[in-house]
């Protein structure tokens, strides 16, 4: 990896600081902290952000381990290195995983899904086919993503909602429980709904 310092591996590491610290001392002079590339490292921390700590100092691991919980980050269909991936996770190969989104738990990305900017996936979520889950957007509990779906800003689908066909759900949209959206419908601002069946186009729900 062009102008990147590779340091094979960093055990144990409990903040931030202790990561600065640690790299600054692993046999490395003048250590840049924003160009270093790191193949394993093990982070004693409860918060899976501590993820994100790493990404903004722009050095970039393949490998962590966070409390007992194993990430890898995954390799796209293009061939660019993807964001990471929970070991107990799992993501089809021609799956799409932007570098700073995070797929985690037993939560699944299949088909030509696409996960991009800062979205997660997580818990027993499930999204596929042609489904893009973008921005600061969330999928988690047994949410099921599909088709030609689009979440994307703020937007949380979780419970065990049921999203379909060209649906978007965007902005500070909740969709949860047993809610069902489908065809071309599209829910924004801060639309909050449990249980919906919606078949139709282009129709736009508001509070």
């Amino acid at each position: 990896m062009e102008n990147f310092i590779n340091i094979n591996k960093v055990e144990t590491i409990t903040t931030k600081t202790a990561l600065n610290k640690t790299l600054k001392g692993a046999d490395i002079t003048n250590l840049n902290l924003k160009n270093a590339y790191v193949t394993d490292v093990k982070l004693v921390s409860k918060k899976v952000h501590a993820i994100s700590d790493l990404q903004k100092l722009n050095i970039s691991v393949q490998n962590a381990e966070i409390s007992g919980r194993e990430f890898s980050r995954h390799k796209n269909p293009d061939g660019t290195v993807g964001g990471f991936v929970e070991k107990t996770a799992t993501v089809a190969e021609t799956a799409y995983i932007g570098p700073k989104a995070l797929v985690l738990d037993k939560a699944q990305v299949l088909d030509s899904a696409q996960i991009l900017d800062k979205a997660q996936i997580s818990g027993d979520a499930r999204v596929s086919d042609d489904a893009k889950v973008y921005d600061r957007a969330k999928v988690y509990d047994y949410a099921s993503i599909s088709e030609k779906t689009q979440v994307y800003g703020k937007a949380q689908v979780f419970g065990k909602a049921l999203v379909e066909g060209n649906a978007q759900i965007f902005g500070d949209a909740l969709v949860f429980e047993h809610a069902e959206v489908r065809g071309g419908t599209r829910i924004s601002d801060n639309v909050h709904r449990t249980r919906l069946d919606l078949i139709g186009a282009k129709r736009m729900l508001r509070k």
